[in-house]
């Protein structure tokens, strides 16, 4: 509700007003990009100073897409995206929003910059909708919950799904968890939660959390979770753990309350009133080492939070000193794209519908204006390829970026460079990343049978042989070692250690990227193997070059030798054939890749030819990627001016 909802409910109760209940929805689904820390990793220091937090409107409410709360955010296929919501501004009934009477969207927008938005679809394929949470998940886009005027009072929504964002199709019709709107959809540790939302014409609110490894089926890690039930609360995930923050019941009572759980059954109380106290409609993202709560409604007083609070561990939160340049609202979106928090559209405290978008703007913690982090990349005007060059590269898919000194990005070549392709071994940057902020590389592995026994296993490890996690990574990165890479991976166990992987692609922004193992291995049966593009492969090039350049100097080794503990030698020589030869390039770091699903692969950072910054150069799925790369090195090199 709006206003206080205790005056709504007594409102529905005094003029018969049941339907009018039905208007509330809470926060849409949290995205991808938004994904948190690994589990155990002490958290980098960051870059940012939180306190220096302010804001820049990039996006009126007459501007793009119409004012609307309840509507859906999301980041896909590099665009950020809103579908639905409604609009209530004028169809009030002495002050009071008549929801019955109000506007409706199934439309559905994006854009690739958050200022210049697009109408891609004027009627969905799926119904007007409010309160639908939308997540990629494995490469496909879900649609779960929410509650439409125009279908009957039942909440019978099912499960849509998208390939590509503007065309849908309803692939459930009765999911295994009771319909609702007002839940939270996120992904984490490999599947899919749903948690709490609420049952108007049941009179419910819900305190069940359900999982799913599909997107289509799921179960209930728990039915009555020791919460209060609730809706319009946040939900995030940080340092391994599920959290829910705030919300409030069915007769708008509101809550400060904060929970984490390891497992979405099993869950404990942080807080009993948390710092930026009783609150609704507020929304979580993860952001440069820190977890942010933005904006909210006092359910009580309906005050507007037009704040924002941050924290490292979830538990201990500070206030970013100014508060928002507009009121505090509810049922807005925010999400994190290219690098920025937005805030898009919602409802404030006096009952106004809004369609305005905002984005952050930090200082480093020098005091030096920043965008810190990965800088999209944006085509220089010298770098078209010719045709003939294109004709001669095998590969279904590459991209070469040139970063220079200032971390500035430009795009030298690229060919579908957004499409997910299996990787193979590529996937071991990630689980030297992953280790090496995760694992101490001091303690020592020992090599079970199990581990010996598995598809692809190198030969060279022997079961019983113990060796320091350090060591690891030299054959892990210059032999791709796959029993290396699952004794790593042991460590939390191979689903979690993945689930790890996957989180923190999404929390640097790699939003196609989705593994299964640490190995790159193809999996058996018809299980989706490890995916990337060639443009999030980059991503984690530039990632791994700023904050664990060791990798990429491992990778330069044409042969290393590891001991055991008790002193045994293994030699393994590396898998690229560019070391060692004459290629008429510097080669600073790289990592090969090949199954009979992604064909051959490569990654290569080579010195830029006025020695002035780096290239990032990715082939997937090539006949020859040694070629293929040779070519496509070459071609930027010549049509690129180099002062």
């Amino acid at each position: 509700m709006k206003k206080t909802l205790l005056f709504i409910f007594v409102l529905i109760l005094t003029v018969g007003g049941f339907i009018f209940l039905q208007n509330k929805n809470s926060g849409t689904a949290k995205p991808l990009s938004d994904a948190p820390a690994p589990t155990g990793q002490a958290t980098p220091e960051p870059e940012i100073d939180p306190s220096s937090l302010t804001w820049t409107e990039t996006k009126t409410n007459a501007e793009g897409w119409p004012k609307r709360d309840s509507h859906s955010v999301f980041t896909f296929d590099n665009k950020m995206w809103v579908l639905g919501g409604l609009d209530a501004d004028s169809s009030k009934i002495n002050g009071v929003p008549d929801y019955e009477t109000a506007i409706y969207y199934n439309d559905i927008w994006n854009t690739s910059d958050g200022i210049n938005w697009t109408r891609v679809v004027e009627h969905a394929d799926f119904p007007y909708i409010r309160s639908a949470s939308v997540v990629e998940f494995k490469g496909v886009l879900y649609m779960y919950g929410g509650w439409s005027p125009h279908d009957g009072l039942e909440y019978k929504n099912g499960i849509w799904s998208s390939t590509d964002g503007i065309h849908w199709k309803k692939v459930v019709d009765k999911p295994d968890y009771p319909e609702r709107e007002g839940q939270i959809v996120l992904e984490w540790n490999g599947k899919l939660w749903l948690v709490g939302g609420v049952d108007y014409f049941g009179r419910k609110t819900f305190n069940d959390v359900w999982s799913s490894d599909d997107g289509i089926h799921w179960t209930a890690a728990t039915t009555d979770a020791p919460w209060h039930s609730r809706w319009d609360h946040a939900l995030g995930v940080w340092n391994g753990k599920m959290y829910i923050a705030g919300g409030m019941n069915f007769r708008g009572v509101g809550y400060s309350d904060e929970w984490s759980s390891s497992d979405g059954a099993h869950w404990d109380l942080v807080s009993a009133n948390a710092a930026w106290g009783e609150r609704q409609g507020q929304e979580i993202v993860n952001y440069h080492g820190y977890m942010w709560l933005i904006s909210g409604l006092h359910s009580a007083s309906n005050e507007g939070r037009g704040d924002a609070w941050y924290s490292t561990d979830g538990i201990e939160w500070k206030k970013a000193p100014d508060d928002y340049q507009w009121k505090g609202r509810e049922d807005h979106g925010v999400i994190v794209f290219n690098d920025k928090i937005w805030v898009m559209g919602g409802m404030d405290s006096d009952w106004h519908w809004n369609g305005d978008v905002w984005s952050s703007n930090f200082k480093n913690k020098n005091g030096s204006n920043t965008n810190t982090g990965i800088v999209t990349p944006t085509p220089a005007p010298s770098s078209v390829e010719s045709q003939t060059t294109t004709s001669l590269i095998s590969a279904e898919e590459y991209l070469s970026v040139l970063v220079d000194p200032q971390g500035k990005q430009t795009i030298l070549a690229e060919k579908n460079k957004s499409v997910p392709m299996p990787i193979a071994s590529i996937t071991k940057l990630m689980t030297a990343t992953v280790s090496l902020e995760n694992i101490d590389q001091n303690s020592i592995l020992t090599i079970p049978t199990e581990i010996l026994q598995m598809k692809g296993t190198g030969g060279n490890l022997q079961a019983g042989e113990s060796f320091k996690a350090s060591d690891l990574l030299y054959s892990l990165l210059v032999g791709s070692d796959n029993d290396s890479a699952r004794l790593l991976a042991s460590t939390k166990g191979e689903t979690n250690f993945a689930a790890l992987m996957s989180q923190k692609a999404q929390e640097i922004g790699m939003t196609h990227t989705h593994y299964i193992n640490a190995t790159g291995v193809d999996p058996d049966g018809d299980i989706v193997a490890n995916v990337s593009t060639a443009e999030d492969l980059a991503v984690l090039a530039s990632y791994i070059k700023t904050n664990h350049p060791e990798i990429f100097s491992i990778t330069q080794l044409q042969n290393k030798t590891i001991l055991s503990i008790g002193g045994v030698a293994h030699s393994f020589t590396t898998t690229d054939k560019f070391l060692g030869t004459q290629t008429g390039f510097t080669i600073l770091g790289g990592k090969t890749g090949e199954t009979p699903s992604a064909k051959k692969n490569l990654l290569l950072i080579i010195e830029a030819p006025n020695k002035k910054g780096f290239i990032i150069s990715v082939i997937l799925h090539s006949d020859d990627n040694f070629k293929d790369m040779a070519t496509l090195i070459h071609s930027v090199e010549n049509s690129h001016t180099w002062n």
